[in-house]
């Protein structure tokens, strides 16, 4: 469950940085 917790927090960060032109609430929240 850790590994996937930290695999999920690092897709999400690439997630959020990938899309933080196009959503303004993930950049404010990153």
């Amino acid at each position: 469950e850790a590994a996937a917790c930290l695999l999920r927090a690092a897709r999400a960060g690439l997630v959020s940085f990938s899309l933080k032109d196009h959503n303004p609430m993930q950049g404010a929240h990153a």
